[in-house]
């Protein structure tokens, strides 16, 4: 989902998770990223029912570790 503007992306993310887990009784893993190829990505690294952000900062070393 786009949460352009969003202050707190990491809050939400772990309300999402929260949310699903109350309703479903399951986990679920999140990446957030500046585009969905990248949100993608970063939803594997930590699996299962992890959240990762994939930032100008530390792109380069996230995408370099999943060689």
């Amino acid at each position: 989902m786009d949460i352009t503007g969003c202050q707190n992306p990491q809050e939400l993310a772990l309300d999402i998770q929260r949310k699903i887990r109350a309703a479903f009784n399951i986990g679920a893993s999140i990446g957030l990223a500046k585009n969905y190829l990248l949100a993608k990505l970063a939803s594997k690294i930590n699996k299962p029912n992890g959240i990762a952000m994939l930032t100008a900062q530390n792109l380069e070393a996230v995408l370099a570790g999943l060689r």
